[in-house]
């Protein structure tokens, strides 16, 4: 995700919701958003994102960036 455009679509903290940018730095818990020049953290779990036009709950891309890629990797079978 770093790099991409991101937008907060519905926090439970509502002054979060007007925060628009791009993606500095992420953690396990945390994303690091550039919104007008400042560093912004805001926290995954309590929010629904909007990333490069698609909407994604936070919820859903808690966790470390490795073991994100881990778990939505489809193993193929041969047989």
């Amino acid at each position: 995700m770093l790099g991409k455009k991101i937008r907060v679509v519905k926090s439970k903290n509502k002054s979060l919701e007007k925060i628009r940018g791009i993606v500095l730095d992420e953690t396990k818990n945390m994303i690091i958003i550039e919104d007008k020049g400042k560093q912004v953290m805001v926290e995954k779990k309590t929010c629904e994102f909007e990333i490069d036009g698609e909407k994604k709950q936070g919820k859903k891309i808690v966790g470390k960036i490795k073991d994100r890629i881990k778990k939505n990797k489809k193993v193929r079978k041969r047989w």
